[in-house]
């Protein structure tokens, strides 16, 4: 697993659902949905090193965009 999702997922190997599942739980840990826009997340300094830029307001559907990305290199 690349080392920026495994600030999020501490086991070694985990499927696409368990790292997608840790970082909703992180989003929703550091209150990071927009009010009343729960499917519009603003990326922390930690979670920019994954998804988007810091600050940057991102659409939950995008995020999975990003996720791939680093999906993509994880060995086989």
């Amino acid at each position: 697993m690349c080392p920026a999702l495994k600030q999020f997922v501490t086991a070694e190997e985990a499927s696409r659902g368990q790292i997608v599942k840790a970082i909703w739980d992180y989003i929703k840990a550091k209150n990071l949905q927009c009010k009343g826009r729960g499917r519009v997340i603003v990326p922390d300094k930690r979670l920019s090193s994954v998804i988007g830029e810091e600050g940057m307001e991102i659409n939950a559907f995008t995020m999975m965009t990003y996720i791939e990305k680093h999906l993509h290199h994880r060995k086989k």
